[in-house]
């Protein structure tokens, strides 16, 4: 989620890697893929648009491949490359008529990576990671996430060079919309490389295994875990469109809404580490006497938050989308140490996955409602603080934007009552890896 698993310090545990030979890389064929990805949503009666608003809604992202190369590769798969930078969602909006259309358009780039293998029971199938995934962005429509959830068939076409289809329709529902993608990509090797896929896991040469080898060393460290006794709180934004033609884009204009996040902590605890490597053995005191002055670097933390998500747009055409969802990878609680060791900065944050301001309604997303930044609220504390008995750490929210066709403010917060479980602090030898502070 946040890296916290891989920044604490790893001591005692051996870390392998494997080096693949640069030679292997370059002798790796392209896939160069054709053809379209075509992503197309509408409100669906069965899935409740009318409660919802949308069921006038519908919309289609279309992404055309540019000129991309297959990655590098390890059998028993195939990696195909889809970008497109110029894809645009349109998606037309209630009140929309042929003299006085309401559409909403936006410019969405497209970054996926199609994974051909050989399943279990025969055959070929696509499967998708998404980079930078399909969305309707701040346009009516199925949270993005959603987009790419999909699979295709995938066949090997007859010839020398090596070849896949993986033309092929999947429809499901996501929310209030029905949703189809169909796919007429196909991707080929340059003539004259690449055998294709076997049935066969395919060993290939993945060069030379090393490892870092440790030594006994001193370990300096700190352990401090509380638990959560109290948390919640709610952030609240609310928007409008812009003034015209800002707000033409987005089909913005008259709209307005407000989105509220209702935040709970998945989890019981939460846990601060700080380690160091140190010639001389350190007594429990001038441990904790290192960590509050800053001397001890703390690993950064974080546990997890669930957010309820709802939003009430009304759109200039006299109608309402309304919409409420519950999502448990869209925002957490991450403690990062300050600068100089001083400060432990808590910072609700987004984790990138789900995005906590979009739903089924058109709206802003967390780009234009955050900007850079990915905390919705924060909060300071002294370092020296960490081994108190009790913590009560209020991370509040706020803050104006303007950003593509939309502008709003948002309020609010979230309150973390923290309880001292268990306070461990001396040094001990341990294996030490080179490199580590």
């Amino acid at each position: 989620m946040n890296g916290s698993a891989l920044a604490r310090f790893g001591i005692g545990v051996m870390v392998a890697c494997c080096a693949v030979p640069a030679a292997a890389l370059a002798d790796t064929p392209t896939l160069n893929p054709s053809g379209t990805l075509t992503f197309s949503w509408r409100g669906d009666p069965a899935r409740g648009c009318q409660a919802a608003g949308v069921c006038a809604v519908s919309g289609s992202l279309e992404v055309i491949p540019q000129d991309q190369s297959g990655s590098a590769e390890t059998p028993p798969t195939r990696d195909i490359m889809i970008e497109d930078d110029g894809s645009v969602v349109r998606v037309t909006d209630p009140g929309s008529t042929t003299s006085q259309p309401h559409i909403c358009t936006q410019l969405m780039p497209v970054q996926l990576q199609l994974v051909v293998v050989r399943r279990r029971a025969g055959g070929l199938q696509t499967t998708v990671s998404p980079f930078l995934a399909p969305s309707p962005g701040d346009c009516a429509g199925p949270p993005g996430l959603s987009l790419s959830e999909f699979t295709l068939p995938a066949r090997r076409l007859p010839g020398r060079t090596e070849a896949y289809d993986l033309a092929g329709t999947e429809t499901f529902g996501s929310g209030p919309y029905a949703v189809t993608i169909n796919s007429t990509i196909r991707a080929r090797r340059p003539a004259g490389t690449g055998n294709g896929l076997s049935g066969s896991s395919g060993a290939g040469s993945s060069g030379p295994v090393t490892s870092l080898k440790p030594h006994k060393g001193l370990v300096e460290n700190v352990s401090i875990q509380y638990r959560i006794a109290t948390a919640g709180g709610t952030v609240t934004t609310t928007f409008a469109g812009r003034p015209s033609p800002l707000c033409v884009p987005f089909d913005a204009c008259g709209t307005s809404g407000t989105i509220t996040d209702a935040l709970s902590v998945v989890g019981t605890r939460f846990e601060f580490d700080a380690q160091r490597v140190v010639t001389r053995r350190v007594s429990r005191r001038g441990v904790l006497a290192d960590l509050r002055s800053g001397r001890l670097p703390l690993q950064d933390s974080g546990v997890l938050i669930a957010d309820t998500l709802s939003a009430n747009v009304d759109w200039s055409a006299g109608s309402a989308c309304t919409d409420r969802l519950r999502q448990l990878n869209a925002l957490f609680v991450n403690a990062d140490e300050s600068q100089h060791h001083s400060n432990v900065v808590f910072s609700v944050a987004t984790d990138q996955i789900e995005d906590p301001f979009r739903t089924a309604c058109p709206g802003p997303g967390t780009t234009d409602v955050l900007g850079s930044s990915s905390a919705l609220g924060q909060e300071v504390l002294p370092v020296r603080a960490l081994g108190r008995k009790s913590l009560r750490i209020v991370l509040a929210a706020g803050g104006r934007f303007v950003a593509g066709s939309y502008a709003g403010s948002r309020g609010g917060g979230m309150t973390l009552g923290l309880k001292l479980v268990r306070l461990r602090a001396g040094t001990k030898t341990e294996d030490v890896f080179p490199g580590l502070p």
